[in-house]
Formats: structure tokens, sequence, C-alpha cells
């Protein structure tokens, strides 16, 4: 039988994911982490104190799923015919959860991201990261955390004028929303498009495959390639931090506390701990956006993961697409050495070396 103090914890669940969404309005931790949390090397950096262990090495227990297995892709989505480059990474989820959310570069290159709502009563809110550390970053209109909308609120006009004016507010502030957005003029990729910048590498096919670790609460993104006729290699990992709740305050009754030993206590903690998490886990990571920059220096890639409460949370990666293909054809060459085929593994290192030229 559940002890009092663990049910009354989880009766307030609901107001603290809330006021998770309110300390995340604009997405620059939670949503969106620049380059310094993905890697070409594979050795992601921790998102926070809580969460430092490399997950996809320390972590046996992560649950993957590969989205991109050769024998079931499909290469036609929409009516269109997938080039090889995309076909492994099959057709955008139009049932996601996620599914019309803004994400992408915008028209002129400069600056990839996407939008997310935090909570469900949170508002869409974008954030767009630049080459050169510059960023964009705004919101949708809400109420409370709108500092208009609190100023009127607090004035001594009537209750019938607060209405019409914060109405008015509403219609304005989703303008400048909207505009803002538009400005991006986001361009459309893969996955279930071509991509739109060029990619001549006949013998790579893209591919991604997303885990999740039930003991850090971390979801994580993989993308890479696989040379024709090899195993995929996945040079850029995309993590994102646990829900809001995962490492959430505990509510435990102080006089039940108060009772109990200190091994009484932990135990008391760790199980209240463990049921809480138990409700709070991640979805397996979403690839909703990747493309190669127009004028081909640049892959971005971004991902989406939901979870309970209508939580949502996004990161995106930008990585020289140059460096990005010579990991693959490195990573592909030491396994081909290891099993004998040094030509093979020559072939592929020559064309490793010219990339970096």
């Amino acid at each position: 039988m559940r002890s009092r103090s663990r049910i009354r914890g989880l009766f307030v669940l609901a107001g603290l994911v809330l006021a998770a969404c309110e300390s995340s309005r604009v997405p620059a931790q939670e949503a969106h982490i620049p380059d310094a949390h993905s890697s070409l090397d594979g050795a992601a950096t921790p998102t926070t104190a809580t969460t430092a262990s490399d997950a996809s090495t320390a972590d046996t227990s992560l649950t993957t799923n590969v989205a991109a297995d050769a024998g079931s892709a499909s290469t036609t989505c929409n009516g269109v015919t997938l080039p090889k480059s995309v076909a492994r990474l099959g057709c955008a989820k139009e049932d996601s959860d996620v599914a019309g959310r803004p994400a992408g570069y915008s028209s002129d290159g400069a600056f990839l991201g996407a939008c997310v709502s935090a909570c469900d009563p949170c508002p869409l809110a974008c954030s767009f990261t630049g080459k050169n550390g510059a960023s964009r970053a705004f919101s949708d209109y809400y109420a409370p955390s709108n500092p208009k909308a609190r100023a009127i609120e607090a004035s001594r006009l009537s209750d019938e004028e607060k209405e019409k004016r914060i109405a008015a507010l509403e219609v304005t502030e989703h303008a400048s929303f909207e505009k803002s957005l538009a400005a991006l003029a986001l361009t459309k990729g893969p996955p279930g498009r071509p991509l739109s910048g060029p990619f001549p590498y006949d013998d790579l096919a893209l591919v991604s495959k997303g885990e999740v670790s039930p003991r850090s609460g971390e979801a994580i993104l993989s993308f890479g390639a696989a040379v024709d006729g090899e195993d995929p290699v996945y040079p850029i990992r995309i993590t994102l931090a646990p829900h809001p709740m995962w490492n959430g305050p505990l509510s435990l009754d102080p006089k039940a506390l108060a009772k109990l030993d200190a091994a009484g206590k932990k135990k008391l903690q760790d199980e209240t701990r463990a049921e809480l998490r138990s409700q709070f886990g991640l979805s397996e990571p979403e690839l909703v956006y990747v493309d190669v920059s127009k004028d081909g220096s640049e892959l971005g890639v971004v991902a989406f993961v939901t979870g309970p409460m209508w939580y949502e949370s996004a990161r995106e990666t930008r990585t020289p697409l140059r460096g990005f293909v010579a990991k693959i054809y490195e990573e592909t060459a030491t396994r081909r050495e290891k099993r004998g085929d040094a030509a093979g593994a020559l072939a592929l290192r020559d064309k490793a070396r010219a990339l970096g030229k």
C-alpha cells in the first residue's frame, strides 16, 4: 500500500510541471542547446549537473530504436521518390505529437532551430542559433508571463476595460510572433524530402537512431551515415535533458519523515523518486529535420522529444559537412582494417584525407 506521503507527492505533480513551463518559456536551456551539447566525436557534454553520465557508453540499460533500417525504410513519401542519400531516414511522421512544429534552417541559412510548447497551456517558444553565436528567441503570447498583461491587470481600470485591453494585446502580440517566425522563412528538409544543398557522396546513406536511458532519463538522437555495404557510423549525438519532473522536488510529509531513521528516510525517498520517474520518462527522440545548407558547407540536425503532461523539448546542432563525412570514412576504414580489408580501408582513408584539404 502506498504511504500517504507518497500519494501526496503525486498529487502536486501537475502544479510542478506547470511551474517548469513557466521557468522555460524561451527554451534556451531545455529546448535548445547550441553545439556544445553535441559533438562530432560522440563525446556528449552533460546537459545538467544531475545528468553527468555518458548515457550512450556507460548506460547499458538504454533502449534503442534504429529509425533507419535498410530493409524497412520507405523510399517514396507522398509521391516523392527519395534519393539514396535520405531514403533510409524514411518519411516524416505525420501522426507525431510534434508534427507541424516549426523547425529548420532560415531561408538564408543563417539560423537553425525550432519551436516547442513545454506544457499544455504553454505557448510556442522558438529558439534559433546562428553560425557566429548569434541567436533569435521569441514566444507567442501568454498572459501569465507577459509584463504588459500584468500591468493591465494591476491597473485601476474597470474589469471590462481590462478585458478589452488584454484582448487587443493578445492580437498584437500574436501578430508580432507570427511576423518573427515568418521572417525566418524556414526551409523544408528531410525526413520525407530530398536535401536542399549539395551532397556529392554517392556511397553514403544518412541514418539516425533514438535512445532513451531509464537510468539518467536522457533521450539521445544519434545521427550519421553508412557507406555502401557497411554498418552505420554516428558522429553526431544530440542529448536532450530529462523531463523537468525526473529530478524534480519530492513532496514528503515532514511528520512521516520525522518518525523514520536515516535508512528509513532514504528508502522512502528512493521509492518516491522511483515512482515519480516511472511516470515521467521521455519518448524516443525523433529526427524532425535534417538538411545540408544551400552552399553545401554545413549539416543541420534537429531532434524533438515529448513526455507526460504535454512536455516537449528540442535541440539542434550545426556541423561542417566535410568533417562529418570524413569521420564516416575514417571510422569505416578502421573497421575494414580490423577485418583484413586493407585495400578497402585505404580507399576510404584517401577520401577522408581529400576532405581535409
